[in-house]
């Protein structure tokens, strides 16, 4: 679960996410966010790793530096999931998405254990805006999700960057 919230932050961080649109509701993100299946306690592994990186305005050398800064990030671990914390489940970690104020979701669907969403983001650290991907599928004891970022205009070695990411997530026995 930790895991999960430090590849959203990595992605957040390098996105800075509202574009024009109609942005949900906060009663309507919750709805969605109701349907996600709560999870079982035990024992979890995580895996999170980087597909891939382009960043046509970063020169060689930093765009080296970001992809090791976010490999190194992302190897995942093991981690204890206890009762409480398990009826949360994944809904606290992505709900934390929805209180940035630089980001918004404009779709999310949760439906047969599978999770699809698009968020918008603008005013990041180098301006600019970003669309957020997700989808993948969720049970009781698993997540699988991709999340792709498309970061628009700005400044900087960020500018015009694509980031895709993969999160694995698995029940693999008792604490």
């Amino acid at each position: 679960m930790r895991l999960l919230g430090i590849c959203a932050v990595a992605v957040l961080a390098l996105a800075g996410c509202g574009q024009a649109g109609t942005a949900m509701s906060d009663e309507e993100v919750a709805g969605e966010l109701a349907k996600m299946p709560a999870l079982w306690p035990g024992r979890y592994s995580t895996q999170i790793s980087l597909v891939s990186l382009e960043a046509p305005h970063a020169a060689p050398e930093k765009l080296e530096a970001m992809r090791a800064s976010m490999e190194k990030k992302a190897r995942g671990g093991e981690h204890c999931l206890g009762p409480e914390k398990a009826k949360q489940g994944y809904r606290r970690e992505i709900d934390k998405l929805t209180g940035r104020d630089r980001c918004k979701f404009h779709s999310l669907s949760v439906s047969g254990g599978r999770i699809d969403a698009k968020m918008f983001c603008s005013q990041g650290f180098f301006a600019g805006s970003a669309t957020i991907d997700l989808s993948g599928t969720v049970s009781p004891s698993s997540l699988n999700m991709t999340m792709l970022l498309k970061q628009s205009g700005g400044l900087g070695p960020t500018a015009d960057m694509t980031l895709e990411m993969k999160l694995a997530n698995r029940m693999i026995g008792e604490c």
